[in-house]
This record gives C-alpha cells, sequence and structure tokens, in this order.
C-alpha cells in the first residue's frame, strides 16, 4: 500500500511538474524575446547617441578651430593699434604743462572781423588745451559770451529746445 502511494505521488509530482514548468517555460520564452527586443533597441538608440556625439565633437572642434583663427586675428589687430597708438603717444605733446591763455569774452559786437577773431581765438584755446569733441567746444564758447551775445544765445537754445 505505501508501494501504491509512492507510485501515486511520484505521477501526481510529474503532473505538476509538468504543470508548473511548461507555463513557465514559456513565460521565460516570451521574456526572453522582450528581453532581445529591447536590447536590440537600446543598442540601436545607443549607436545614434554614439553618432550625435561624434557630430557635436567634429562641429565643437570646427567652431573651437574658427575662434582660434579669428583670436589670432584680433591679436594681431590689437598688435597693430597698439603700435599705432604707441607712435601717436610718443609723437605727441602733452599740453597738461602748457597753460593757455584764456580768450578774451565776446561782447556781441557786430564786426565781422571781431567775430572772426573770436571765433580764430577759441580754436587757437581749444587746440591748446585738447578739447575735440564739438559739445564740449559749444559749452566752453558760451561762458565767453557777455552781454548781448549771451542775451543772444539763452534766446537761441531756448528756442530750439522749444521748437
Amino acid at each position: 500500500m505505501v508501494e501504491g502511494r509512492t507510485d501515486e505521488l511520484d505521477s501526481m509530482k510529474e503532473q505538476l511538474k509538468d504543470f508548473v514548468l511548461e507555463p513557465l517555460d514559456s513565460n521565460v520564452e516570451k521574456m526572453q524575446e522582450v528581453l532581445n527586443s529591447t536590447m536590440g533597441k537600446l543598442t540601436e538608440r545607443n549607436d545614434a547617441l554614439e553618432a550625435m556625439m561624434i557630430a557635436l565633437k567634429e562641429e565643437i572642434m570646427a567652431m573651437m578651430k574658427a575662434l582660434n583663427k579669428r583670436i589670432k586675428e584680433l591679436d594681431e589687430e590689437l598688435i597693430m593699434c597698439r603700435a599705432i597708438v604707441g607712435k601717436e603717444v610718443l609723437g605727441a605733446t602733452f599740453n597738461r604743462d602748457i597753460v593757455a591763455p584764456k580768450p578774451e569774452k565776446f561782447k556781441g559786437t557786430r564786426s565781422t572781423r571781431k567775430v572772426k577773431n573770436f571765433l580764430w581765438e577759441m580754436e587757437q584755446y581749444f587746440h591748446t588745451i585738447g578739447i575735440k569733441d564739438d559739445d564740449a567746444k559749444v559749452n566752453t564758447t558760451t561762458r565767453y559770451f557777455i552781454n548781448f551775445a549771451l542775451l543772444w544765445w539763452r534766446c537761441r537754445s531756448t528756442s530750439e529746445k522749444h521748437g
């Protein structure tokens, strides 16, 4: 009787084994297919990313080469500018030690000769003290107007502002 039961247990064991192992084998095959498919997709993406990285590296290298070339050009240009400015500075006379006589004030006379003399005197003054900006020249010149000339200048500048 025990022997009959062991045979029965062995038979049940085989049936249970077939019942459990067959679906597991089927699941393992499906899982292997999914894994292989995923692995293939990942490999394709990896290859695409590597190609993109190579293209980016090449683009960056080309850009770096162009930038280095431009930097060299700018360095050469800077050297030339420094040489030119250096020559101008060496050839320039510094006006800091020179005391320029201030022009006489313009009283608003209508004499052409006096107006021309005043303007020439102002130009000489600007040249001596080194004023090159036109706005600064105009502002400085107005300081030398008195009486009617100052009144005329004020009227003119306010009419231009209100326009």
